[in-house]
């Protein structure tokens, strides 16, 4: 059996206003928690570099001056 046409829903300006006001709020939101899990994300990855680092300086069996001074002088 036929249902017949659904019914367009018109909106007012003011309606249609106030809902892309709502979409860029919601939007702003989610951007700064996007933003937020970057920086999250970035810190960790440098936190992993650094433990990189340190575990072949400890591996190597170098002090930490010795590691220093070759660092200095591979410039």
């Amino acid at each position: 059996m036929p249902r017949g046409r659904k019914k367009k829903v018109v909106l007012s300006l003011a309606e249609k206003i106030d809902a892309a006001k709502a979409d860029i709020a919601t939007l702003s939101k989610q951007l700064k928690l996007k933003k937020a899990e970057l920086k999250q994300l970035v810190n960790e990855k440098a936190d992993e570099k650094k433990n990189e680092i340190f575990a072949a300086i400890e591996a190597s069996g170098k002090s930490y001056e010795d590691v220093l001074e070759m660092i200095k002088n591979a410039k």
